[in-house]
């Protein structure tokens, strides 16, 4: 979609990056519709000059829908067989119409106080609000790079088969399935990205750790990549401006680097000792890769303003201090 047509946004999941994303937009003299679960959170949005929109993406019950979907994806007959077989999809009522926009942002995150499970948000609540949109919106998808699983350090791309090997990001690559067979059937136009580990004001995993002086959990030696917040809501503005229709964007830095060297500038800036490391505390296994993210530059024009770990540390470092002796 040309960026001359879009006028209208609206942003399921107006949080992290969804947030600094609607920014852009209503600066740049967009219309911006925010979704969000809890009212208390109105007067926080209309103080941004967004739209509140109350939208619980867990609220609808699809489980019929997402079977016809999965029996779809395999079905193998001929196109007019599959037309006909299209046809016999019964979407299921919804209560609630999402505002009619241009292009619908997707950022949603697993809130784990909401007692909903990891495929209730990504899967079945992707779906929910797909069935429940008007219009031809172009649909960005943010998605992760842990789709990708465990290269042993290799380097990553688009077309490396996915290999998750953890719960969420199983459920990152259903969704990403389901977004494409929902808007071949609606022809709508869509496009994915797959971030890399998101950090910035107040998301600085390991930080308060290594100032209490205890060990991170994970391994020193495996590979970070990573984006910052605001780099990471400039690619979802340049992808819905630019991103192809079924196309795939990993969004990282392109500086890779050592968990143990992230954290050895981290502890630098902050004035703690050295990190300590202690893989067998950590949650989940994090894959070992490095990702390559050169389409994202060459075919959206993204180019992040904090181009590596080192400059977005120290920026982060910076605001926090001058909000300390503020």
């Amino acid at each position: 979609m040309p960026k001359s047509d879009v006028t209208t946004v609206l942003v399921v999941g107006c949080g992290y990056i969804g947030l600094p994303f609607a920014r852009l937009a209503k600066g740049a003299g967009y219309q911006v519709y925010a979704t969000t679960r809890k009212r208390e959170r109105f007067a926080e949005l209309e103080a941004e000059g967004l739209i509140p929109v109350l939208w619980d993406v867990t609220g609808g019950d699809i489980e019929g829908l997402i079977e016809q979907i999965k029996q779809m994806a395999d079905f193998k007959g001929t196109s007019e067989e599959r037309e006909n077989f299209e046809a016999t999809i019964r979407v299921p009522e919804v209560n609630h119409k999402l505002p009619l926009a241009d292009a619908v942002i997707w950022t949603v995150g697993h809130d784990r106080s909401a007692r909903k499970s990891i495929d209730e948000v990504y899967v079945s609540g992707l779906l929910t609000t797909l069935i429940s949109l008007r219009g031809s919106p172009k649909f960005v998808y943010a998605s992760s790079t842990g789709v990708y699983g465990d290269a042993d350090g290799d380097w990553i791309h688009e077309l490396t088969p996915p290999n998750p090997s953890d719960e969420t990001s199983e459920a990152c690559l259903r969704a990403e399935q389901f977004l494409g067979i929902e808007c071949e059937i609606f022809e709508w136009s869509f496009c994915i990205l797959r971030f890399a580990g998101i950090y910035g004001p107040g998301r600085l995993i390991g930080g308060e750790a290594l100032k209490r002086g205890e060990p991170i959990a994970g391994d020193g030696a495996a590979w970070l990549n990573l984006v910052h917040q605001q780099d990471a809501a400039l690619a979802l503005w340049k992808a819905m401006h630019s991103g192809g229709a079924g196309e795939i964007y990993n969004i990282a830095d392109g500086h890779p680097v050592p968990r143990q060297e992230f954290y050895l500038k981290l502890a630098e800036l902050l004035g703690t000792p050295p990190p300590k490391f202690a893989p067998e505390l950590a949650r989940r296994q994090r894959g070992n890769r490095r990702i390559y993210a050169g389409k994202a530059r060459e075919k959206l024009g993204w180019t992040p303003r904090l181009p590596s770990y080192v400059e977005g540390l120290e920026a982060i470092v910076t605001q926090m201090n001058g909000e300390r002796g503020a």
